[in-house]
């Protein structure tokens, strides 16, 4: 005779937390003279950069790290030609204009000023549009962040007081802000031979 027997068995798999729409005000202890937002929207995997200065200052952020030398960043300068452009660079010295990976194309950014100060906001994909930029993940728990202004147009040296940076807590849908479990049960049965004489 054949009979059967189900048990139950239960695991635990763990469920990482999305990102959700927030926005993160670049800035440290230290006032730098310039204002540095960022808003992540987790509905369209889209982030926006906001940069406000003084007019006729340069302006830069890295994203995804403490120091220019480790990431990219996103500069808003004067040109030799006089036009101002937002780009990203990469830099290995303090003293130089760095090595131009990209302009970032008019079409994803605006420029205003209003009573002396200038306002660049910036609107790009999380997974970005060149190799060195940085990619955003739901998942991630921290965005390391720097960010600078210059003393004149012309991309220079900051200067002593001219930078600074942070490391900021993303926001995620539960209350850890970093991961959640879930329980499942999974039946299995097990087959028994019974034998009668």
């Amino acid at each position: 005779m054949l009979a059967s027997v189900v048990f139950f068995s239960a695991f635990i798999a763990l469920n990482n937390a999305a990102l959700v729409n927030q926005v993160i005000d670049i800035k440290s202890t230290r006032d730098i003279g310039a204002n540095y937002t960022l808003v992540i929207n987790a509905d369209t995997e889209m982030v926006r950069l906001i940069m406000t200065g003084d007019e006729g200052i340069w302006m830069a952020v890295i994203f995804g790290a403490e120091d220019m030398f480790n990431a990219s960043s996103y500069v808003y300068s004067q040109q030799t030609d006089n036009d101002w452009v937002l780009a990203e660079r990469w830099f290995t010295d303090e003293g130089d204009a760095g090595t131009l990976i990209a302009e970032i194309s008019t079409d994803d950014y605006t420029v205003s000023t209003t009573d002396g100060r200038t306002t660049v906001v910036f609107d790009r994909t999380w997974a970005g549009s060149t190799s060195t930029e940085y990619e955003f993940a739901s998942t991630q728990t921290e965005f390391e962040y720097g960010f600078a202004r210059g003393l004149d147009a012309a991309l220079a040296n900051h200067g002593g007081d001219g930078r600074s940076h942070e490391v900021a807590t993303l926001q995620h849908d539960d209350d850890d802000a970093g991961s959640q479990y879930s329980v499942f049960w999974c039946p299995i049965a097990i087959l028994v031979y019974i034998a009668f004489s």
